[in-house]
């Protein structure tokens, strides 16, 4: 029974994909880095902190755990929030029931060439995940500078912004204010740099310890 849910949910996953435009070269890996992310969770015993975004996210080397709970890094590359609504109803249909879902997804939402209802399908990758507490991460700031990030809306990324913050607010979310950083350099508009990722890293964990009400005292070193 469990390998024909995986089954189904790799198929899901692909028509996802290709039905809203997450189709790129390495899609199978992106596939297995779900599964593996999913696995973990559920090898993971007692509760645990997820984080799922893009490679914003993805590339970050986050801590280990938060407030003495594990965190799992479920980043994936190119995703836009339509792209983790069969993980996240892979993990219901796995009874998971994180301490926190972190939901750090939207800029690739924001690329001029989709034309997707953000606000409602973000709304639906709520619906979809275990009804476990969530933060919710506004968009990190982007350099239209870069060729790279001259691939993004601005107008749609403020939407975007607004959809979240509104979201937050209607369902009782904290928001993780990616929008704040400052001092972040980027490689690409959109990228920071290694020098300065610790800027982005710290208002991560800062925004899970706030929504877990704790210190950080027993946060560990990254991965």
């Amino acid at each position: 029974m469990k390998a024909t849910r995986w089954a189904i949910f790799l198929l899901v996953l692909a028509a996802s994909n290709i039905t809203t435009g997450y189709v790129i070269k390495k899609n199978v890996d992106h596939q297995r880095d779900m599964l593996e992310a999913l696995e973990k969770m559920s090898r993971t015993k007692g509760t645990f902190i997820v984080i799922i975004g893009d490679s914003l996210t993805q590339n970050a080397r986050l801590p280990a755990s938060v407030c003495g709970i594990p965190l799992i890094n479920a980043g994936i590359g190119g995703s836009r929030a339509s792209t983790f609504i069969p993980f996240a109803e892979e993990m219901t249909a796995r009874r998971l029931s994180p301490a926190l879902i972190v939901i750090t997804l939207g800029i690739n939402d924001a690329v001029l060439a989709y034309r997707t209802d953000f606000r409602a399908t973000y709304g639906l990758l709520i619906d979809s995940l275990p009804k476990s507490p969530i933060a919710l991460a506004t968009l990190a700031p982007v350099d239209t500078n870069f060729p790279v990030a001259k691939m993004l809306n601005p107008s749609t990324i403020k939407s975007i912004d607004a959809a979240i913050i509104e979201i937050a607010a209607s369902r009782g979310a904290p928001i993780i204010d990616l929008g704040a950083i400052v001092g972040i350099e980027s490689r690409d508009g959109i990228h920071p740099t290694e020098s300065s990722y610790h800027h982005w890293i710290t208002v991560i964990v800062a925004g899970i310890e706030s929504a877990l009400k704790c210190d950080g005292a027993l946060s560990r070193e990254p991965h």
